[in-house]
């Protein structure tokens, strides 16, 4: 086994997203998901952290079963990467960092991806937002519920930063990796975190209209 102070270095990314340097810590050891959740919370100035749950195969299941493979949250230029398939146990800093009634988890599609992570993995988010509803709600645009399409809803709250590279990793979704394998490439990274980090940068807009 891998000393924790050097396993706390080896899953280390540092990714360039619409030209800003994003650091994403890939963890599948509890003490170090305690580690970083506790960076997380004490940096925490907004009450918004972008959340995505990325699926792969249950190959436990006959039917072949989709089942949360890992959970992103993403704030400001920090993202943590869980490996919940990888887990033995899921530690109490998440479920009490997920359970924070005070913070606004956003993220698309979040029904499935809330209730896959408590199905499979014991684990509850109370206050994860629809990024769509969200919008609607704040800019009282009801024409925007159901909208998948990050892009348009960043546009709608005044997001002009982002890229047509950012549209292209929304659309990647046919070429996603194995989100079940322990150790992914740089490529595989980036491809994986911009859901996270566009549903909190428009979460983080929708406060500051909200003067919050």
């Amino acid at each position: 086994m891998i000393p924790i102070n050097i396993l706390s270095k080896v899953g280390i990314f540092e990714v360039e997203f619409e030209e800003c340097k994003i650091k994403v810590s890939v963890i599948d050891n509890v003490a170090l998901i305690d580690r970083n959740i506790a960076e997380l919370r004490s940096s925490l100035r907004k009450p918004v952290v972008g959340f995505d749950v990325k699926f792969g195969t249950d190959h436990h299941d006959q039917n072949n079963a989709e089942i949360a493979k890992l959970l992103i949250l993403c704030m400001k230029t920090r993202c943590l990467i869980i490996q919940l398939s990888n887990l033995v146990s899921v530690p109490d800093g998440l479920k009490d960092f997920l359970s924070d009634e005070s913070i606004c988890f956003v993220g698309k599609g979040m029904g499935n991806k809330v209730t896959s992570i408590h199905r499979s993995h014991g684990v509850s988010c109370a206050t994860g937002v629809e990024v769509s509803d969200f919008v609607a709600r704040v800019l009282k645009k009801p024409n925007v519920i159901g909208s998948c399409n990050l892009t348009d809803l960043a546009t709608e709250v005044g997001l002009v930063t982002v890229s047509k590279e950012t549209g292209c990793c929304e659309r990647s979704c046919q070429r996603a990796p194995d989100w079940s394998a322990r150790i992914f490439t740089d490529a595989e990274i980036k491809s994986a975190i911009p859901e996270a980090i566009l549903c909190y940068c428009i979460g983080l807009k929708l406060l500051g209209k909200l003067n919050l």
